[in-house]
């Protein structure tokens, strides 16, 4: 008796074509159900706290890191902490135009 087909032929092909459909299908549906029942984060989002942005420092925070470092002595920093802080600055010079001594009035009218 003579069987229509012999051998490997293409019933192999079509062995391995089928196998290869059903564990792509199998592997489909695994892979949809462990996406959709996941509790954690997704890994499209970034894990972890937030990044914040750095700390900008004060004027007066730089100030005290200045005079702590030697930067500036005590009175430049007093007179600078006055300045910050808007109150009286200690031994600056006036804010105005300087007044010419009396009796000097006189000299300048005669030139």
């Amino acid at each position: 008796m003579h069987y229509y087909n012999e051998g490997w032929g293409f019933g192999l092909v079509w062995t391995l074509l089928n196998f290869l459909f059903w564990a792509a299908i199998i592997g489909l549906a695994v892979w949809a159900v462990l996406r959709l029942t996941r509790s954690g984060p997704s890994p499209h989002y970034p894990v972890g706290p937030a990044p914040q942005t750095p700390h900008r420092e004060s004027p007066r925070e730089i100030l005290d890191r200045r005079f702590a470092s030697g930067e500036i002595d005590a009175a430049a920093y007093e007179d600078m902490r006055a300045r910050i802080e808007g109150g009286p600055r200690a031994a600056s010079a006036p804010a105005g135009p300087a007044e010419p001594p009396p009796g000097d009035d006189d000299q300048t009218k005669q030139l």
